[in-house]
């Protein structure tokens, strides 16, 4: 907790066990939070050029981390490269309000460079509130993971930003075993050229969910790129194109030029979905920020007051039995109902916190309960530290 870590040959924080056997044991509630990890440049290890890995863990937590160049230097020929957060073997992770940028895919063959990754054999892990941008390979990335997977109220920009990589997404799903995989409330922008928001590679078996998504694209090229489209339902996304453009889809081996076509050929978004502008605060900038502490001051991807996604998400408490988390991506409370769609739910500007009554000193001994009163405005909610 706590650390800086930085100038690595290798990987930063590696949070792994064996015992004397040299068998894998079970981390059971590690933690990994608070920490900046960079520089992390890699060499032609398997794994190499992470900057936090956490794996063959229970019920662990990788919260508020900044982590930012990584892989540099990794070459290796067997796969396994850079990445910012690499969750492996693992049950009941949450990775949560992580910043992860700059991590560079391999040298030759152009794979990972990846911000956030639920990897071999994941289940029941929750990828919540993060932030991944301008990485060379994804931005999240789901691989053979078990099933029980959450995606929720993540901002993903700028990624992919290698041409060439075999990575070239903000979201991308590939391997086996994602059985009801929940993806939700995300705001996915890809910038780049001719790359697609999100692609699944691989079958998704049992029924999972991609619900209250922004998917954004920069020219006429798939919002969606979908090769197997066994147990996927999505509803209530909005899908837009910069350039003005109608949306596209790619599904399933075949291409749909409107949202409408999508629906009558594919069953999906039926009586839901949006191909619309999300009017974003703040354009399509990429927000750059030096720690995590200050991921609530973006305001670039709030929803503006003329958004017409404004509290138009689905109640997905109601409709599909999924439990929001109390905040979203900027730290703002979630209402019971009436939700917007995407990872951040203000559609009004922020109003920054000030201190308006003092608390009066007060002397007291040790083991003494005391109580104080401060005074504050500013938009909900409000700590007092």
């Amino acid at each position: 907790v706590s650390n800086s870590v930085h100038d690595i040959a290798d990987d930063g924080i590696f949070v792994w066990a064996y015992n004397e056997g040299k068998q894998y044991v079970s981390i059971t509630n590690p933690v990994v939070a608070f920490n900046v990890v960079s520089n992390c440049y890699g060499n032609s290890n398997e794994v190499s050029g992470v900057a936090i890995a956490l794996g063959m863990s229970q019920n662990g937590l990788v919260f508020s981390n900044t982590v930012h160049d990584g892989g540099m230097r990794t070459t290796s020929a067997s796969g396994g490269g850079a990445g910012g957060i690499v969750v492996v073997f693992s049950d009941g992770a949450t990775v949560s309000h992580n910043e992860a940028y700059r991590f560079f895919a391999q040298s030759g063959n152009n794979v990972d460079g990846i911000g956030i990754d639920l990897d071999l054999q994941c289940s029941n892990c929750r990828v919540e509130s993060n932030y991944a941008h301008d990485n060379e390979g994804c931005g999240y990335y789901l691989f053979s993971a078990y099933g029980g997977n959450t995606f929720c109220f993540n901002v993903g920009i700028n990624n992919g930003v290698k041409n060439g990589t075999q990575q070239p997404y903000e979201f991308y799903s590939n391997g086996t075993g994602h059985t009801n995989t929940l993806v939700y409330n995300n705001t996915f922008i890809s910038l780049i050229a001719n790359h697609p928001a999100i692609r699944l590679d691989q079958p998704l078996p049992g029924t999972s969910y991609f619900l209250n998504n922004i998917f954004v694209v920069s020219n006429a090229v798939s919002c969606i790129s979908v090769a197997d489209d066994r147990g996927l339902h999505f509803s209530g996304n909005d899908y837009y194109q910069i350039d003005g453009g109608t949306p596209q889809f790619n599904w399933a081996g075949n291409n749909y030029s409107s949202l409408a076509s999508f629906r009558s050929g594919t069953g999906q978004e039926v009586g839901t979905g949006f191909a619309i502008d999300p009017q974003f605060e703040n354009g399509w900038v990429v927000a750059r920020i030096s720690e995590t502490a200050e991921l609530a001051s973006i305001t670039n991807y709030l929803l503006n007051g003329d958004s017409a996604l404004s509290g138009q998400g689905l109640d997905l408490n109601s409709l599909f039995g999924l439990a929001l988390p109390a905040t979203d991506f900027s730290g703002e409370q979630l209402p019971a109902d009436g939700y917007s769609v995407g990872a951040c739910n203000s559609g009004m500007t922020s109003n920054s916190p000030a201190i308006l009554i003092q608390p009066a000193d007060v002397t007291c001994n040790t083991n003494r309960t005391i109580s104080f009163t401060v005074g504050a405005s500013g938009t909900q909610p409000l700590r007092y530290q």
